[in-house]
């Protein structure tokens, strides 16, 4: 069969089912959350950014991804993190293969490149992907990620007084972030409407925020913690850190606030990922955190040449609630 029999298209909220059963034929692990596929492709502030290949009306692949509205340089594009990929096993063989996927994503580049909206795709491509994504998808390795990690056993087992749990984030989130993303050259637009999608509408949200305000009400810093680590059983995470790199007191009575509650969930860790160019790198080693190497390799694909895997690697600001990591 030549590439030209296939149809690529936009994705669809009707494509739902028979994605999900693409999903389970082209991956081992395969178990999903009801509503997950909705919720990651088409409901958040960046989404729509994907693409489908079909042969006879069916549909046997998708390039689909986590679009996350972007500030860069004075303007909001979106950078994206693709996740599934994904060509039905029975379309693999011969010469349909790797010319299927590189069709799939090379469609899915041009047609939100041209839209002027999409200008860095990410992953973290594991063990022989690592491999493809360089080669057939021209990834460029941002960096191999170092964790900071600490014990939580000796943690106090109450909260500080000053800081409060949110239930749902309001227009201040926004004004947080504008106060933060100064320093950055790139990040997420952490506004109330990402952050209440990112993780109160999740589906099953495993995910608690706390707050710290000043005497007028005003939101200082904010801290997302979750349970249930992907990256280390039995940890709990940190998956989102917003507080003002002038403010370290704010930032002791959050890394207090998430040390008590995961003490209070019994985990045997916290685990939070950080640029390693961050003032917050530093400052938690000196609280106690430990510099943990992993084996998660970031990689990226720039449509902007100025921006290109060097910038990216000193300038943009990247935490584990920008992945699908926690």
């Amino acid at each position: 069969m030549s590439l030209a029999s296939y149809e690529l298209r936009e994705l669809r909220p009707q494509d739902e089912p028979a994605l999900a059963e693409l999903v389970k034929r082209g991956f081992a692990d395969s178990r999903r959350e009801e509503g997950l596929w909705r919720w990651r492709f088409l409901e958040g502030p960046g989404s729509g950014l994907g693409r489908v290949l079909s042969s006879r009306g069916e549909i046997v692949g998708q390039f689909a991804a986590v679009g996350l509205p972007t500030w860069i340089d004075g303007r909001e594009v979106r950078f994206a993190q693709a996740k599934d990929v994904v060509i039905d096993p029975r379309h693999r063989r011969g010469h349909e293969w790797p010319g299927l996927f590189l069709h799939l994503a090379r469609e899915f580049e041009q047609v939100h490149a041209d839209q002027d909206e999409l200008l860095v795709t990410f992953a973290f491509p594991e063990g022989k992907m690592r491999e493809l994504a360089r080669i057939l998808l021209r990834y460029e390795t941002i960096r191999t990620q170092n964790l900071l990690s600490w014990d939580v056993s000796g943690a106090s087992p109450t909260l500080p007084p000053e800081v409060h749990g949110i239930e749902r984030f309001d227009h201040q989130a926004r004004w947080l972030w504008e106060r933060c993303c100064g320093v950055w050259g790139a990040s997420t637009i952490r506004d109330d409407r990402f952050l209440n999608w990112r993780y109160v509408e999740a589906p099953g949200s495993p995910y608690l925020a706390f707050g710290v305000r000043d005497a007028e009400a005003v939101l200082r810093g904010l801290a997302v913690y979750r349970t249930g680590s992907r990256l280390f059983p039995g940890a709990a995470n940190l998956v989102d850190w917003l507080v003002p790199a002038e403010e370290p007191e704010v930032g002791r009575l959050l890394f207090e606030a998430i040390g008590a509650q995961a003490r209070k969930d019994r985990a045997t860790s916290l685990v939070t990922l950080f640029p390693e160019w961050s003032p917050w790198f530093s400052s938690f080693q000196q609280w106690g955190a430990l510099v943990l190497p992993s084996d998660l390799v970031l990689m990226a694909r720039s449509l902007a040449r100025r921006f290109d895997d060097l910038w990216l690697r000193e300038n943009w600001w990247v935490q584990l609630g920008d992945t699908t990591l926690a």
